[in-house]
């Protein structure tokens, strides 16, 4: 009995610690650059016109300049479609990417322009524009919509 709670304690501590690790992790993971979604993806906007397989590329490779390049910015991208899918009731677009199988560029549409992914299939040629809000495992964009 004593030798399991002895053992139990400092293994419950280390799994709390390690816990704690990840959600610091995931919660300040570009949160210091992170700000309230105040900036229009309307055309008038200054865009930043890049292929998914560069802003992908350009994260993995700096992300400090990948940050400074793009953060915040209306970002039009063009790409090839990998997967489409709702989370939650939120509708994504993920790019292929041509680096790493398993992470991606997310777009997460605006709710009135989520009507635009029914007209898109996987392995489709399309531009989206959003706003970059960083990257933790996958390059991120929100307020999206198709580019026609």
């Amino acid at each position: 009995m004593i030798l399991s709670f002895a053992i139990g304690i400092p293994a419950l501590m280390v799994l709390c610690i390690c816990g704690g690790f990840v959600a610091l992790l995931m919660t300040t993971a570009d949160t210091e650059f992170r700000t309230p979604p105040n900036v229009s993806t309307t055309p008038t906007s200054e865009v930043v016109v890049v292929s998914a397989d560069k802003l992908f590329g350009d994260f993995e490779t700096s992300r400090t300049r990948a940050r400074r390049d793009y953060y915040n910015r209306v970002v039009e991208v063009s790409g090839i479609v990998r997967d489409i899918e709702t989370y939650i009731g939120v509708s994504f677009v993920s790019f292929e990417n041509g680096i790493d199988e398993d992470f991606s560029v997310d777009c997460q549409f605006a709710p009135e322009f989520e009507y635009q992914i029914q007209s898109i299939q996987p392995g489709d040629f399309i531009t989206i524009r959003g706003r970059c809000t960083g990257k933790l495992f996958d390059v991120d964009l929100e307020d999206c919509r198709l580019v026609q």
